[in-house]
């Protein structure tokens, strides 16, 4: 599985302030844990779509959006989920991935509602967050 978050230019972002083992700058999928994709696909219904009089079914697709929901592994400092999110601020963007249809294709998202947990605040002051979920719905 690949998953690129890209920039205006449309190169995959590396986030300077996340730093991973031996202190080297990481693309954001490397924060992705085992099963941390989860994709769900969503049917938008046009304006004909319903139950007619004998009860069937008329489906009226206009458009299928994809909707990722990723979550990172482990506990991330605090200046380094600010980044992550920071990426998800514009109206729009682009991710990059080969999930779920298996070769890789760019899409045009938008996030919101993202979540992170408080993990633990260490002696020195730095706090760090588990759990945290970026979510990505195809526009």
């Amino acid at each position: 599985m690949n998953f690129q978050i890209l920039n205006e230019t449309g190169s995959a972002v590396t986030i300077q302030n996340v730093t991973y083992q031996n202190g080297e700058y990481v693309p954001v999928e490397k924060l992705i844990g085992f099963g941390g994709v989860k994709c769900s696909r969503n049917d938008v219904d046009g304006p004909n779509a319903g139950r007619n009089m004998q009860g069937d079914m008329i489906r009226d697709r206009v458009a299928i959006k994809h909707r990722w929901d990723v979550t990172l592994t482990g506990a991330i400092r605090s200046i380094n989920a600010q980044a992550l999110f920071n990426l998800t601020l514009p109206v729009s963007f682009y991710i990059k991935t080969d999930f779920p249809t298996g070769s890789m294709t760019i899409y045009h998202v938008y996030s919101n509602n993202n979540p992170v947990q408080f993990c633990i605040k260490r002696p020195d002051g730095t706090e760090y967050y588990s759990g945290a979920t970026l979510n990505f719905i195809e526009i």
